[in-house]
């Protein structure tokens, strides 16, 4: 019996990133990886099994997001990954077909002063909240490290048919900063913590649902009767140089898996590197930067100087 591929489309032309190592790693997971310009195909093939869009810097038309809406409304499955910048007035198209599904973004960066990288507080080591994705990595205490994170929300007010959740977010030691080129330091103004960096979509095509549960179908989700979404604030975890950082790759992986209503394949995958990860708390991590900044190149200055002196005394 030949199995069917399942193709994963990764959306280009709006100056989307390549990806290399993280379509490399899915394609010898067995997925297909193709990649698709909405605009001028005009269409989203009948084998994709799940769209990619991954940091786009310039919006999408009206026609492509008719035809998003029209995919996740038949049951599709979208992966959509906001870098900031650009910012949201460089993405009106985008901002309103997101505020359709109760997500709102920010134009701004979340800094994180607890769960961070050691010399960087736009690198967030998120939290997992309870989810599909990311039960196995809170029980296996595997971290993903997430750069330079737009900020994301539900809508208050939200009136759709969508059911939201939350899966990735930051500290309550955190803020979403709106002038990061400028002085970074939190004002009353802007979003305080913990920020949403991760959030998660369904939506039930009643009609389809009701027709798969009539002719008795298994997996009838994965059959047109349900429309998923995941939102991700950062498309920079799975650059090159990051994607096979801790558990950014497994992250990614358990993503789709969801997407594909596979949730018996989320893992942990054994590909990854093996990373020796030390977590050190912001007072340890100043006390180390003195030492490498200030001290130790003062202790050699001096030692230098013992010596010349020394040698001109002889």
């Amino acid at each position: 019996m030949t199995t069917r591929i399942q193709n994963i489309y990764f959306m280009v032309g709006h100056g989307e990133k390549k990806y290399q190592v993280a379509k490399n790693y899915i394609a010898g997971e067995g997925y297909g990886v193709k990649d698709l310009d909405l605009l001028k195909v005009g269409l989203i093939p009948e084998d994709c099994a799940q769209l990619i869009i991954s940091g786009p810097q310039i919006d999408l038309v009206a026609k492509e997001i008719q035809l998003l809406e029209k995919y996740l409304a038949q049951g599709g499955r979208l992966m959509l990954l906001v870098d900031y910048p650009p910012k949201k007035a460089l993405l009106p198209n985008l901002t309103i077909f997101l505020n359709k599904w109760g997500i709102g973004i920010e134009d701004s960066v979340v800094v994180e002063l607890e769960r961070r990288s050691l010399f960087d507080v736009t690198m967030v080591i998120p939290s997992y909240k309870n989810h599909a994705i990311t039960n196995k990595l809170i029980r296996e205490k595997i971290n993903a490290v997430l750069p330079v994170n737009r900020g994301l929300y539900q809508l208050k007010d939200y009136q759709g048919q969508a059911v939201l959740t939350t899966i990735l977010e930051s500290s309550s030691n955190s803020w979403a900063e709106t002038n990061p080129q400028g002085e970074v330091e939190k004002n009353v103004t802007e979003t305080v913590g913990p920020i949403p960096l991760g959030i998660v979509a369904t939506l039930v095509n009643k009609e389809k649902e009701k027709g798969n549960k009539e002719k008795k179908e298994p997996n009838s989700a994965t059959k047109n009767g349900e429309g998923r979404l995941i939102v991700l604030g950062t498309a920079s975890f799975l650059n090159d140089n990051m994607a096979s950082q801790a558990g950014n790759l497994n992250l990614f992986y358990n993503m789709i898996q969801w997407l594909l209503n596979q949730e018996e394949r989320i893992s942990i995958t054994p590909k990854q590197m093996d990373l020796t990860r030390v977590t050190l708390n912001p007072s340890q991590g100043n006390l180390i930067r003195v030492l490498t900044i200030f001290i130790l190149p003062l202790v050699i200055i001096t030692m230098g100087g013992v010596i010349w002196f020394r040698r001109r005394a002889r």
